[in-house]
C-alpha cells in the first residue's frame, strides 16, 4: 500500500488526546486507537489499514503499512531532546519508504519546534535524490 502519507498525516492533524497523559506511553496508545479506527472505517477509508505499535530500538513508535513511521515524543523541551529526535528520525528514513510523521505531545517548547524543522530540511532528500515524506505535527491539550 503506497500513497497514504496524506491520509495518515491528516488524521494525526484531526487525533485530540482524550486527556493528559503522564508518559509517552499513554500518548503512544491513544493516537494508535485513532489511527487503527479512523483509517479503517467509514466511507472514505483506506480499508484493512494495518496500524502496529512497533517494539525495539531502531523502530518509530507506530508503523502504517510497514511504509509510515510515526514517532512521538513528549516535552521537546531541551537541545538534547531535539538532538536525540534527529538521529533517531534520520535512520528511521531509510526504513520507512513513504516517510515519517513527527508527532509532538505534551510541553513543546517553541523554540526547540523551530530548531528542530530546520535541523529536518537536509534529511528530507535521500543519498539518490529522491524526496522523502517527513512532517511534524505539534498536538496541543
Amino acid at each position: 500500500m503506497y500513497g497514504y502519507y496524506d491520509k495518515v498525516y491528516r488524521e494525526i492533524r484531526n487525533w485530540k488526546p482524550s486527556k493528559r497523559y503522564k508518559s509517552e506511553k499513554g500518548y503512544q496508545e491513544d493516537l494508535f486507537k485513532h489511527l487503527k479506527k479512523n483509517l479503517n472505517n467509514g466511507p472514505f477509508t483506506l480499508g484493512n489499514t494495518s496500524v502496529r505499535m512497533e517494539a525495539g530500538r531502531n523502530l518509530c513508535d507506530i508503523v502504517v503499512e510497514k511504509n509510515i513511521g510515526i514517532e512521538l515524543k513528549k516535552d521537546l523541551t531541551t537541545k538534547a531532546k531535539v538532538d536525540r529526535l534527529l538521529g533517531q528520525v534520520n535512520r528511521y528514513l531509510e526504513e520507512y519508504q513513504e516517510g515519517v510523521i513527527i508527532v509532538l505531545v505534551g510541553n513543546t517548547s517553541e523554540s526547540k519546534l523551530e530548531d528542530l524543522k530546520y535541523a529536518l530540511r537536509p534529511l528530507t532528500t535521500s543519498g539518490y535524490g529522491f524526496p522523502k515524506s517527513l512532517k511534524v505535527v505539534a498536538v496541543r491539550n
